[in-house]
């Protein structure tokens, strides 16, 4: 054992704590009671806490909304040659804990940053081995499963994988989302050194499996991806220094970023994120400022090397990645380095304007999502042994965050993290038992694993559930600031206020306009003849509309439409409070990678059967051809394979930021119907002109309670009255979007898409699809990255336009 470890191996805490112990043990002394009690004794042996399972109520169907991406222990790899090995080390070793725990809580002597006497607390160990996850070889088949849409030419193909088909998993991921977005879902930290994650994706993603982690340069090794990509990743290897110190700064933010939140390395295809937690304790903001001051370093250098080529030598680099259109080196490097300073200075707002010095109960859930190990591309004993690790540790991370909690939590977050914690604890269970079939006795202890971690859950949504609600509003400043750090919009929010409530007249006007048509009395009943198409079917009929939309967008030929990975069709298990259409990229990172996933709420409707409302209301044949477009064609699905075809890492692997995803896949619903998908279809018209009222409804509440502009009561009273909904739908939506931004992003980003579109000064076809082409590739970047990005490939100027910062 190395000699600098002898002497943390001697020292005990104060409180009978030896941090290099798997158990932890008590001294003979009393310990006040209160939140801060140590937890004692082996936490793999620990009994499930709390009640049974609360009932997971029927709720708001939030239909149409793709989850992202919704948004932790600290996990060692020990091996016992070498000593523990922090791998997701939250920050510096040394660095004192600076946040603020539970109102009126005194700081313990020793917690988390410090040792008595305020000595900074080295690198701590974590209970238990972790088991080594092989990443898949050659011959060793993925998950497979999914009710697939039916065999058609094209894109749309069965996409059989290892000729098997399973069952698909009921899977609530949060709304990161791309699930629930607000700017912070991100964790900051760490000093386990930097990983070598390349920006670049390429054929064979995986250099090593995380069976490294525990060795030396555990943090490198683990966090890993192969070197290699297209000619853009190739041109900046090679463009010189200002592109090698570049491609640095982009790989420091990305080995973060995935050494922080392992769900999102898991959901990426990343080995080393199986079965990892992250520390629940504070965000340091030291380790921001300076990913912060290296980004922006690089890109000063990096505008400094263009400047000094002059024009010529910019036209070089940008025809260095290739084919003409796909733009160079440089600009993918840019839009890279934009992206990743975006990330990080969205999660400092989080710190120093938000105030939140730790994990948010919606990051917190998502670490619990399991949703990435059915579908990963890993053996099945692989994969069952990064479940079965992820389980044990739950319950003891899920433990030291809610002794995190405020006392007082934003409503919207508040309401939210009680619905996800039942849905995750439901989750669990059906995860676990799709991974653990038969009676053997590994499957028997990852099915008792998972009722400890499901009820660890649910005694983690009561710890919420027993916070009290508060109103968290930015006011103007911290608007303009929020808009700038997470979009680069610079446009003041007053005018966007405008223009968003243009946006809800114009909608209402359209919805007049058919109920005189079709003969309803007014916008309401004209939206409840939606409810009289539905198909009892919903599979066979989804799918068939999915073509349909796919054939007619070849036709008009405003998006390229090419495919390489199969979408399957598939359906939750149950409708539950939180119930939504989710779109699943297929992992970027694995070299199996699983197809596309699209999955409507609720069990498959049976031919015959009766009708749910819910379903009437939200899956009724008009809405799912707007969801068609929105989800699939030209949507998420299109757009995924656009951004994997792009190669960037940092712009594929973290589908948080959603003005553009969310907003290019709502603009795309408005295109279809003013290029004649409703063509003698009014219905259709309607729903879209539904879904459009609804967002530009929730952007108006969003921009109006955070300027303070409306009270509660205003801005519920408006959305009630623009869609027509229930006093009770209209409170929550309200509290809703005010916590979470973004239900906000789907009007905003389409707003913003349409704007620059109508700047284009030609309508023709092939200069619309140029345009369009331009914006996917670049993958799920901020508004005003996406902007320069287009402008990079014409070599025009964005200095003017109002959203480059």
């Amino acid at each position: 054992m190395p000699a600098a470890r002898r002497a943390a191996h001697r020292r005990r805490h104060p409180d009978g704590l030896r941090p290099d112990r798997a158990v932890l043990q008590l001294r003979g002394r009393r310990h006040r009671a209160g939140p801060g009690l140590p937890v004692q004794g082996d936490r793999r042996l620990r009994q499930p806490a709390g009640a049974a399972a609360d009932p997971a109520g029927a709720g708001h169907l939030a239909a149409r909304r793709a989850q992202r991406d919704l948004p932790r222990l600290q996990p060692r790899v020990r091996d016992r040659h070498r000593g523990a090995a922090c791998v997701l080390e939250r920050r510096h070793a040394g660095e004192v804990d600076p946040g603020p725990r539970r109102a009126g809580r005194p700081g313990v002597a020793g917690h988390r940053g410090q040792l008595p006497g305020g000595r900074p607390r080295g690198p701590r160990s974590r209970p238990g081995p972790w088991p080594a996850v092989r990443r898949p070889g050659p011959g060793r088949s993925g998950p497979r499963g999914g009710l697939r849409a039916a065999p058609a030419d094209g894109d749309l193909r069965a996409a059989r994988r290892r000729g098997e088909a399973a069952a698909a998993v009921d899977h609530h991921r949060r709304r990161s989302r791309r699930g629930s977005v607000h700017p912070g879902i991100f964790g900051p930290g760490g000093a386990g050194g930097r990983a070598a994650v390349t920006h670049r994706l390429a054929g064979n993603h995986r250099a090593g499996g995380p069976a490294a982690a525990g060795r030396g340069g555990a943090a490198d090794a683990a966090f890993a991806v192969a070197a290699g990509g297209d000619a853009a990743g190739g041109g900046a290897a090679g463009g010189g220094e200002a592109e090698a110190g570049a491609t640095g700064a982009v790989e420091a933010v990305t080995a973060h970023f995935f050494r922080q939140y392992p769900s999102f390395g898991r959901r990426a295809g990343l080995p080393a994120a199986a079965g990892r937690l992250p520390d629940p304790g504070p965000r340091p903001a030291a380790e921001l400022d300076r990913l912060d001051a290296l980004v922006g370093d690089a890109l000063r250098t990096l505008a400094d090397s263009a400047d000094a080529a002059g024009p010529a030598g910019r036209a070089g680099s940008a025809g260095r990645a290739g084919s003409a259109g796909r733009g160079g080196a440089a600009a993918e490097l840019r839009a890279d380095l934009g992206t990743a300073r975006h990330m990080v200075q969205a999660e400092r707002f989080q710190i120093s304007a938000l105030g939140q010095s730790y994990l948010t109960p919606l990051e917190v859930l998502g670490e619990a999502d399991l949703s990435a190990y059915p579908r990963s591309g890993a053996p099945d004993p692989d994969r069952a042994a990064a479940l079965a690790t992820h389980l044990a540790a739950l319950p003891g991370f899920l433990a030291e965050a809610a002794r995190t909690l405020p006392d007082r939590l934003p409503a919207g977050d508040r309401l939210r993290a009680v619905e996800l914690a039942r849905a995750q604890a439901q989750q669990i269970g059906t995860v676990t038992e799709r991974l653990s079939p038969g009676d053997s006795a590994d499957a028997r202890h990852r099915r008792e694993l998972a009722a400890t971690a499901a009820a660890a859950c649910r005694e983690y949504g009561r710890a919420v559930a027993a916070t009290r609600p508060a109103a968290r509003l930015y006011g103007p400043e911290r608007l303009a600031e929020f808009l700038r750090v997470v979009e680069g919009i610079r446009r003041p929010a007053p005018d966007l206020l405008d223009q968003a409530r243009a946006e809800v007249a114009t909608a209402q006007t359209g919805l007049d306009a058919l109920a005189r048509q079709l003969g309803a009395a007014d916008r309401r009943q004209v939206v409840a003849l939606l409810g009289e198409q539905v198909s009892t079917d919903t599979a066979t009929t989804f799918a068939g509309i999915i073509r349909r939309v796919r054939d007619f967008w070849a036709r008009v030929d405003l998006v390229s439409m090419d495919i390489d990975r199969p979408l399957e069709i598939d359906h939750a298990d149950r409708l539950g409070s939180l119930a939504t259409v989710e779109f699943q990229i297929s992992a970027p990172l694995d070299p199996d990678r699983p197809p596309h996933r699209l999955t409507l709420p609720g069990p498959a409707a049976q031919p015959g059967a009766a009708v749910s409302p819910l379903h009437r209301q939200f899956l009724n044949d008009p809405m799912l051809e707007v969801l068609a477009v929105h989800e699939a064609y030209p949507g998420h699905y299109v757009h995924a394979e656009a951004a994997a075809r792009g190669g960037s890492v940092i712009r594929t692997c973290f589908p948080w930021l959603s003005g553009l995803t969310e907003g290019w896949a709502h603009y795309t619903e408005e295109l279809a119907v003013a290029y004649g998908l409703a063509q003698d279809r009014p219905l259709v018209r309607v729903a879209q002109l539904r879904s459009a009222l609804e967002s530009a409804a929730r952007l108006v509440a969003f921009l109006a309670m955070h300027l303070r502009r409306s009270t509660f009561a205003d801005a519920v009273g408006e959305a009630a009255d623009s869609c027509g909904w229930s006093a009770e739908r209209a409170a929550r939506e309200v509290l809703a979007v005010t916590s979470q931004p973004m239900g906000a992003m789907y009007a905003l980003g389409k707003i913003t898409i349409r704007d620059w579109r109508d700047g284009l000064g030609s309508t023709a076809a092939p200069e619309l699809k140029r345009f369009h082409d331009h914006l996917l590739r670049c993958g799920t970047a901020p508004l005003s990255i996406a902007r320069q990005y287009w402008l990079d490939q014409t070599n025009e100027s964005a200095s003017s336009y109002w959203e480059v910062s």
